[in-house]
């Protein structure tokens, strides 16, 4: 069992690893893509004008393919100056974060060494580490996509234990709150269905036979007719 002082350092080592392997020569290698100055000038017209144009393409008006990176990147260079280390510097420090995220996720969802594990083949691979070496859209994407993952857990874990808080202070919808009730099991919602309070279950639905169920716990739209009733 990995201790969370020797996850953090080992976390520690995998970036620098990671940042040792992108920083180094980032200016030279890879050398630059064709995307990169297209990207930097939609960029660089959003920081003048507020609009994605492409004058270089003779294009004065909003140019809308991948448009949102264009802000993006003009938002991180605004304060860190134009230019193509500038811009490379941002899909490192978005590198970054997904390793970490990875790391954390692999953390939750198995164990530590798993995570780090994850993180370290991740740092070390080289299309992760090309990608994060130029000013393009595919970093960004893997960014926000890992980055919703990892919400999605975090608000998992914190519905679980709000459900546990539930159950140790209200004994009587333990039961609600089983797995049965929410398949519907007539056999046990029919005892605990009739003790649940109004003001802290949903609206009960009946079925056609007449049975109440523990359809309080799922999502009962609360417009239109009723179905079930």
């Amino acid at each position: 069992m990995m201790t969370m002082r020797a996850w953090r350092a080992g976390l520690v080592v995998v970036a620098l690893v990671y940042l040792h392997d992108t920083l180094r020569y980032l200016t030279m290698l890879p050398r630059v893509n064709v995307d990169e100055p297209w990207l930097m000038e939609r960029a660089y017209q959003v920081m003048r004008t507020g609009i994605p144009s492409q004058p270089m393409l003779g294009l004065q008006h909003a140019y809308l393919l991948q448009v949102g990176y264009g802000y993006l990147l003009a938002a991180w260079m605004a304060p860190f100056g134009v230019g193509i280390l500038q811009a490379r510097l941002l899909g490192v420090v978005l590198g970054l974060g997904i390793i970490a995220m990875v790391a954390w996720i692999g953390r939750r969802t198995i164990d530590a060494q798993t995570g780090l594990a994850a993180a370290l083949f991740l740092a070390l691979d080289s299309n992760f580490l090309g990608g994060a070496r130029n000013a393009r859209t595919d970093i960004p994407s893997v960014f926000f996509a890992t980055a919703a993952l990892a919400a999605y857990l975090l608000g998992r874990e914190k519905s679980q234990k709000a459900l546990v808080r539930v159950r140790r202070r209200q004994p009587w919808s333990r039961c609600a709150l089983s797995w049965q009730c929410i398949l519907g099991r007539p056999d046990s919602a029919g005892v605990v269905a009739p003790r649940l309070r109004p003001t802290r279950a949903r609206r009960l639905v009946r079925l056609r036979r007449g049975r109440r169920t523990c359809a309080d716990l799922r999502a009962v739209p609360r417009h239109g007719p009723d179905p079930m009733a």
